[in-house]
């Protein structure tokens, strides 16, 4: 299926018109705009949100829509606790920004395996080594000096910084 094909709700083509409401839709306050005139997956900034300048490029509506059916399918055939189905979610999206060598040091390799079987995917294979944005995460900082990056993901080198620490992102 391509984007020509897609037939989104009207609110999504714009803002709402008089009248209409768009509470509820894509982060409340945000709409879907037209992007050079194709219709777009891409959702604007809620009203007031700061924007802040990331290098994470926004996906191409042909990724979008990969990534959308990709989780799709895992939600649609998960059984199990859904906190877990969650956070393999989160750690989805989030890995198309910091990449797999942050995860891997935010997650254990058990917790990596659990969420690599919910979304059917291999995050070595799936994410780039160092996403766009994996600078944000203070772990990538210290993920540059360390001797042996493996023996760090095992816990054979330990970081200089505790749990939270490794899980903050600027």
């Amino acid at each position: 299926m391509t984007v020509a094909q897609i037939s989104p709700p009207a609110h999504i083509h714009g803002p709402p018109q008089s009248g209409e409401s768009n509470a509820g839709v894509a982060g409340g306050g945000g709409y879907v705009r037209s992007w050079k005139g194709a219709p777009s997956l891409r959702l604007c900034y809620p009203s007031g949100m700061a924007k802040k300048k990331r290098k994470t490029p926004f996906a191409t509506d042909a990724e979008a829509i990969q990534r959308y059916d990709l989780m799709d399918i895992a939600t649609r055939e998960f059984a199990g606790q859904l906190d877990e189905l969650e956070s393999a979610l989160g750690m989805y999206v989030l890995g198309h920004h910091v990449g797999w060598k942050v995860l891997h040091l935010i997650h254990s390799k058990r917790t990596i395996k659990k969420y690599e079987e919910i979304l059917g995917i291999s995050v070595t294979e799936t994410f780039e080594p160092e996403g766009p944005d994996a600078d944000r995460a203070r772990v990538f900082k210290f993920m540059k000096d360390l001797s042996n990056y493996w023996k760090a993901v095992s816990g054979e080198e330990k970081l200089p910084m505790d749990r939270e620490a490794r899980r903050s992102i600027e």
